[in-house]
């Protein structure tokens, strides 16, 4: 027999789930007022210390203060007690300056080596059809004055400040070769600064050093990569040396050019999701040897890392010689600030294809070679031979079976 529900059963019930959902809207709408009422009292305390401490630094601080500058100090310490290297707060003037530094700029052309002895600035490299370029300079060249001012009575940074300047404007500088002295009048212009370098070494050696992985460097290296095997190089020493790191999917797309097919890089968020990045099949079937150093930091450590510990036919894919890296495994994001300034914080954590990070640690390199101060040139676009550029060909020639 079925039952019946007569009318007033049926709406005493749906009165009773009304009434129900009421009850428990209006709990959880409570426990969330509640809980918004305690985050507001907690900011609410934490802003009246900073106010507080601003307050009494304005009314008797004996030396000269300002409100901002207060602020900005407070939102600079904020980001240094993480206790995070790689994270920092940067200014509206800091940030637009960082924005504007790529690889075009207004110049005549030349990187300068960051050492000196004071008096002079040695010039590492000149870039291929640069205003210095077409003056004859050379690296080597030593720059000690800048428009009749000399370099050691202007210091380091006036005379960089002096040699920069608007576009189609002349500077002179007095430049020293074995010796001799001699004036170069110069109009800076718009200037691409080279960021993949590559040439063939010991007639069978191909070279390629990145200075940075930018936008364009991943088609600057297949390129290198393609021109160096038409050439049937017998072997491939990649410098990553002096190398800040850069764009994750440009150092991707570099090693699923040169690996086979598998995992390259994990990528794990705060929450803990991971996102991996793999590699295709095709790959460049040649002995490598990748140079690094300490200043080989983020996406430059990984890039070895990975070439070092990817396995093809049982074998790595390449050796590693120089210096061990710092260990940044932290990767960075850029979040705009109202009034122009930005976090720069680290968001993002890598790992190896083994799943090893890097953070703290670095990567040790399979040939330690140390270079003292004096036989470092940083940032040079040309291959220079040194002892862990040495150990680097030596290995490969191990490799190579030569």
């Amino acid at each position: 027999m079925k039952k019946r529900f007569n009318l007033a059963t049926v709406l005493a019930l749906m009165l009773l789930v009304c009434v129900s959902t009421y009850l428990m809207t209006r709990q959880s709408a409570r426990w969330s007022m509640n809980q918004n009422l305690d985050y507001m009292k907690q900011i609410e305390q934490e802003t009246a210390r900073f106010r507080e401490v601003r307050d009494i630094i304005l009314d008797s601080f004996i030396g000269e203060s300002e409100a901002d500058m207060l602020i900005e100090g407070a939102l600079a310490g904020m980001v240094g007690a993480l206790g995070d290297p790689w994270s920092a707060y940067w200014d509206a003037e800091t940030y637009a300056r960082i924005q504007a530094d790529d690889a075009d700029y207004v110049g005549i052309g030349v990187g300068v080596a960051p050492e000196s002895d004071g008096g002079s600035l040695l010039i590492s490299e000149v870039y291929a059809s640069s205003p210095a370029a077409e003056k004859g300079l050379r690296p080597g060249d030593e720059i000690v004055a800048v428009d009749g001012v000399t370099v050691r009575e202007l210091g380091r940074s006036e005379a960089f400040r002096r040699i920069q300047g608007e576009e189609y404007t002349a500077v002179t500088l007095t430049v020293r070769r074995d010796g001799e002295e001699t004036d170069h009048a110069i109009i800076r212009r718009q200037v691409t600064r080279p960021l993949v370098f590559s040439e063939i070494v010991e007639d069978d050696i191909g070279y390629i050093r990145v200075q940075k992985f930018e936008t364009r460097v991943n088609a600057d290296f297949e390129e290198a990569v393609k021109r160096l095997q038409q050439a049937n190089v017998k072997g491939l020493v990649i410098d990553m040396r002096d190398n800040p790191g850069g764009n994750l999917d440009v150092m991707c797309a570099m090693l699923d050019l040169l690996l086979p097919k598998g995992r390259l890089v994990t990528i794990e968020q705060k929450d803990g999701t991971q996102e991996h990045k793999e590699s295709f099949a095709s790959f460049v079937d040649l002995p490598m040897v990748v140079l690094i150093d300490a200043h080989s930091y983020s996406a430059a450590e990984f890039f070895a890392a990975c070439m070092s510990e990817y396995d093809a036919d049982g074998q790595m894919r390449a050796k590693t010689v120089g210096e061990p890296t710092t260990g940044k495994g932290y990767a960075q994001r850029d979040i705009t600030l109202t009034g122009g300034g930005a976090l720069h914080l680290s968001v993002l954590r890598y790992y190896t294809p083994h799943g090893v990070s890097l953070a703290g640690v670095g990567l040790t390199p399979d040939y330690p070679v140390r270079l003292n101060d004096s036989e470092r040139m940083s940032s040079i676009s040309y291959f220079s031979l040194d002892r862990q550029t040495e150990k680097a060909l030596e290995v490969l020639r191990e490799m190579i079976g030569v």
